[in-house]
């Protein structure tokens, strides 16, 4: 009966530190995207004091910290009547497992906002 208590143990170990990997892994790749949003929602609220360039420019610097791989001809900024902006960017986060295993996930955003 104890080695099965101790198996038991073990095995409750084992599944507790696969899934504090899984849980790591996918919680970085939702930082970096909430990040991401973060900076694209600060971009359009200072859509009045800024061009397009240096909005993207902004946000390339930003995606280059975080790893995302997004070229700048990704991000679609779109200007509208009545002082509105939007933008607006899609890419896919790769979660990588041990080196060998990939899961892909589609990421888009889209932010508008008047400014």
């Amino acid at each position: 009966m104890a080695g099965a208590s101790r198996a038991g143990c073990l095995l409750f170990i084992l599944v507790a530190l696969v899934a504090a990997y899984v849980g790591i892994v996918v919680i970085e790749g939702e930082f970096d995207f909430r990040s991401l949003e973060s900076e694209v929602r600060r971009q359009t609220a200072n859509a009045a004091h800024a061009s397009d360039e240096e909005i993207r420019a902004s946000l390339v610097e930003r995606i280059g910290r975080l790893g995302i791989p997004l070229p700048a001809s990704d991000i679609r900024i779109d200007r509208q009547p009545g002082n509105r902006i939007q933008i607006s960017l899609q890419y896919a986060d790769t979660l990588r497992f041990l080196n060998r295993w990939e899961v892909v996930r589609p990421r888009q955003l889209l932010v508008q906002q008047n400014y």
